[in-house]
């Protein structure tokens, strides 16, 4: 198993922590949607903690990707800078509107 030239250390760690990851943002969707469409006052703050821990993801699994498959400057940024910058972008627009917006402190009330 070990003198395999194919094996490569961590990735069935990397693979179980991928799929642990996406299974809890899954859920962390389903109940933000929960929240959303009851007009719970407490969808704003969990929105943000949900992008901000989706973010804090992204960067992560780059970096343990980039650790256990090294890859060259342009096959890495090929394939992760896309996603991180998305999650940037994506907190940098959402996350001041759902703190500063009126239209959102008066949409979730209850």
């Amino acid at each position: 198993m070990f003198g395999n030239l194919e094996y490569i250390p961590f990735w069935g760690q990397l693979v179980i922590l991928e799929t642990v990851a996406h299974v809890l943002g899954l859920v962390a969707l389903l109940i933000l949607a929960h929240r959303f469409f009851s007009k719970s006052r407490r969808f704003p703050a969990l929105y943000i903690q949900i992008r901000l821990a989706w973010l804090a993801y992204v960067v992560i699994d780059a970096i343990l990707v980039s650790l256990i498959f090294p890859l060259d400057l342009f096959e890495l940024q090929a394939s992760t800078i896309p996603a991180i910058l998305g999650s940037i972008i994506a907190a940098c627009i959402w996350i001041p509107y759902m703190l500063y917006s009126k239209r959102v402190k008066r949409t979730f009330i209850n």
